[in-house]
């Protein structure tokens, strides 16, 4: 079953979010994207992932609120699995918190190695007009 490109859904509500690891930024609509179309969903445990930096501040008010009002069933997390094994949440910290504070033990995501990050996710610098 093919699945439907959902950028657009993606690029309304992330607009300019970007993931970061090692300096390069990948452009979360993509990247979530690419793995939609190129890696099956699987159920990772919640106790094995990490924050992504953007969202240290997991534990704020403003984070917790969010966390309240998304699905965290709706869509599939991403994370990308470091060199030294660990699983850091590219896309979906909201979702996870969710899912942790509803005592669920996993969550359906997408897990990308960090060697597999597909170039065309890199994200561009936006021109001046």
């Amino acid at each position: 079953m093919a699945v439907p490109r959902m950028t657009k859904v993606f690029e309304s509500v992330f607009h300019g979010q970007v993931y970061e690891i090692n300096g390069v930024g990948y452009d979360v609509p993509e990247l979530t994207y690419w793995c939609h179309e190129n890696l099956d969903p699987e159920q990772i445990p919640l106790d094995q992932l990490i924050m992504s930096k953007s969202d240290e501040k997991h534990g704020s008010k403003e984070f917790k609120k969010h966390a309240k009002k998304v699905d965290h069933k709706k869509f599939p997390i991403v994370v990308v699995r470091r060199r030294d094994g660990t699983l850091q949440i590219a896309d979906g910290n909201h979702r996870a918190y969710k899912a942790m504070s509803h005592g669920e033990k996993t969550i359906e995501g997408y897990v990308v190695p960090e060697e597999s990050l597909p170039p065309s996710a890199i994200a561009q610098e936006e021109e001046d007009e």
